[in-house]
C-alpha cells in the first residue's frame, strides 16, 4: 500500500519534470527558473525513490525472524535427539568461540541467538527482532548462511520423524 503511494508520487514527479521541460522548450520560463525547479523536482524524486527502496527492504527481516524464532523453540530437542552431523550443524550455526577450560566446553552464542529466560519477555523478543532486522539489512553473507542452516535443521528434524513413523 505504501509502496504504491510512493510509486504514484514518483510518477507525478516524472510528469511534472516533463511538463517543466516542455515549458522551457516553449521558452515560457527562463534557464534559471528551469534549473531551480528541476533541481527541486530531482531532489524530491530521489527522496521518494529512497523511501520506496527502504520500504521494500523493511519487510525482508520477517521471514528470517520467523525461521529463527521457530528454530529457537526446536533447537534443544533437535540437539538432544539428533545424530552427530545434526549436532555439529547446530553448534556451527548458533555458537562461536568454543573454549575448553578444565574439561568444560564453553561456547558463546552468535547474534541473534541468546539464552532465554523461562518466561520470554517482550524486551527479549524485541531485541531478537532488532538483531535480525539489522543483520538482514546489512546483507551479511554469514547471516544468510545461518538462516539457510536453520532451515536445514528444521527440515532435518521433520525428515527424521517421518523416517521413524
Amino acid at each position: 500500500m505504501q509502496a504504491e503511494s510512493v510509486d504514484r508520487a514518483i510518477s507525478a514527479h516524472d510528469r511534472e519534470l516533463s511538463n517543466l521541460t516542455k515549458l522551457r522548450l516553449r521558452e515560457l520560463i527562463d534557464d534559471t527558473e528551469f534549473r531551480d525547479q528541476r533541481k527541486q523536482l530531482d531532489e524530491a524524486r530521489l527522496r521518494l525513490v529512497r523511501e520506496r527502496d527502504r520500504a521494500g527492504r523493511a519487510h525482508e527481516w520477517i521471514e528470517p525472524c520467523r525461521t529463527l524464532v521457530s528454530f529457537s523453540q526446536l533447537a534443544v530437542s533437535r540437539f538432544r535427539d539428533g545424530d552427530l552431523p545434526l549436532k555439529r550443524l547446530i553448534l556451527e550455526t548458533v555458537g562461536s568461540n568454543p573454549t575448553l577450560t578444565d574439561g568444560i566446553l564453553s561456547i558463546q552464542a552468535k547474534l541473534p541467538f541468546r539464552r532465554w529466560s523461562q518466561q520470554v519477555s517482550f524486551v527479549e523478543l524485541r531485541a531478537l527482532v532488532q538483531d535480525v532486522t539489522t543483520l538482514s539489512q546489512t546483507a551479511n553473507s554469514d547471516f544468510q548462511q545461518m538462516v539457510a542452516n536453520v532451515k536445514k535443521i528444521i527440515v532435518y528434524g521433520r525428515e527424521s520423524k517421518e523416517k521413524v513413523a
